[in-house]
């Protein structure tokens, strides 16, 4: 069988650009500042959906935020934060969050020690946002939570705990459907002052986004100790203090887009501003998949070049769960490989903005190329000859529109509904691909 050839494409794309901040990062520095003790300034924030959503929430709960009046560059938002010291000044409030599971995971599991009567609301997407496990990992440690309409879905009510306790603080939470229910109890726990211990059942998922967790955490003073891969302790009597200023690390699952770019057309791309050597987001590892997959990868200092040399790009077999987010994009890469590609330990996809499983391969199969999915993995066979148009679904899934729009390298005319939804994590994806790229 023949596959499609790279080597056809003509190499008009090359350029190089900085980015914006990473969200993820972004939003967990954005609450442990305003938990902290202290005013916390924060460099590169990013103009997102969900960062300022994050920002409208945490306003609501009494926080102060400050924007500086000087701006960088197109993508950096320099803020102070005020923190409060471990209590959010409003101990009510009726919270919509739009969506963002990094605002709504973590802020309901502060809230829940914040001794304040909360409504977490929903909007038609929010409520496919599982919560289950978190609010049972709540429930166990007290605390007085409950889904007003489905059992583990929001909207979700939040009233006072108990009378204030001292012993230690100990529960049990899943891993294996978002590392985000982890990182929110160990976020919220980390603010109590108390001895901490919790224990992980099962296997856990998206590893490094604990990891930038801890990272985090301890760079506000509060440090967690592991045993093992399955239980987390804190010592009693810590508690968030701000670092005085941090900078928000570029996003390098939006890199992944446009170095994917460079692997596809041929001719070389640079991303500017990810320090390659002291990056705390998982989806770093992007490029040792790249490498696999038969790409010239060069990293000078805070420099990513890519160029493809080959005409067809090399097949993978692979085990994705720790890169969750820029495994679609090597979903993208796939199409253009010279034999069959698996992606394995995804099935946290299924849980996201959309069933993401479902969403690539109905993308994937109008490009034009087989696809096979089960629980917790997509097989993509390609094909020689891929549709010239291409009309995505992006069920308002920010991922699932910035991965189908990446074909437009390979001269494929894609159209995306609801394409304002990546606003989420990128709004100015277009004109950056475009400034740069085009």
């Amino acid at each position: 069988m023949s596959y499609f050839d790279l080597s056809t494409l003509k190499p008009r794309y090359m350029g190089s650009g900085d980015l914006p901040g990473s969200k993820s990062y972004a939003n967990r520095v954005l609450l442990l500042a305003a938990l902290a003790r202290g005013r916390t300034w924060i460099d590169n924030l990013p103009r997102c959906n969900d960062v300022d959503n994050m920002v409208t929430c945490l306003k609501k709960l009494g926080i102060r935020f400050k924007y500086s009046p000087i701006v960088t560059s197109l993508y950096d938002r320099p803020c102070w934060v005020n923190g409060c010291d471990g209590r959010l000044p409003l101990p009510y409030g009726c919270l919509k969050i739009n969506n963002a599971g990094s605002v709504l995971r973590p802020l309901t599991a502060v809230l829940a020690f914040n001794h304040g009567n909360y409504i977490i609301a929903d909007d038609s997407n929010m409520q496919r946002r599982p919560m289950g496990d978190l609010l049972t990992a709540l429930k166990r440690l007290g605390v007085n939570v409950h889904c007003d309409r489905e059992d583990g879905y929001p909207p979700i009510t939040i009233k006072p705990m108990p009378a204030h306790r001292y012993e230690p603080l100990r529960t049990t939470i899943r891993g294996n459907t978002s590392s985000q229910f982890l990182s929110a109890l160990l976020i919220a726990l980390g603010n109590t002052g108390r001895t901490v211990d919790i224990e992980l059942e099962g296997m856990l998922i998206s590893k490094p986004y604990i990891h930038l967790t801890l990272a985090l955490m301890k760079r506000f003073g509060v440090e967690v100790t592991q045993q093992g891969e399955t239980h987390f302790h804190i010592v009693a009597g810590q508690h968030y203090v701000s670092p005085g200023r941090v900078r928000i690390e570029k996003d390098v699952t939006a890199a992944s887009y446009f170095l994917a770019a460079g692997a596809i057309c041929g001719s070389p791309v640079k991303v500017t501003g990810i320090d390659h050597k002291h990056c705390l987001q998982g989806d770093i590892r992007f490029l040792d998949y790249l490498r696999g997959m038969g790409v010239d990868v060069n990293i000078n200092h805070d420099q990513i070049e890519v160029r493809r040399t080959r005409p067809h790009l090399v097949p993978i077999d692979a085990d994705v769960g720790d890169i969750p987010d820029a495994a679609m994009t090597l979903a993208i890469l796939a199409i253009f490989a010279n034999g069959t590609s698996t992606l394995r330990n995804i099935r946290s996809w299924r849980f996201k903005e959309s069933n993401r499983i479902e969403a690539m391969a109905e993308g994937l199969r109008k490009v034009g190329v087989s696809v096979e999915t089960g629980d917790d993995f997509i097989r993509i066979k390609p094909k020689a000859k891929l549709n010239n148009t291409v009309f995505i679904n992006s069920y308002h899934d920010h991922r699932i529109a910035m991965c189908f729009l990446l074909l437009r390298v390979a001269n494929i005319d894609v159209y995306v509904t609801d394409s304002l939804c990546i606003y989420k994590s990128f709004p100015d994806f277009e004109r950056y691909w475009h400034n740069n790229l085009g």
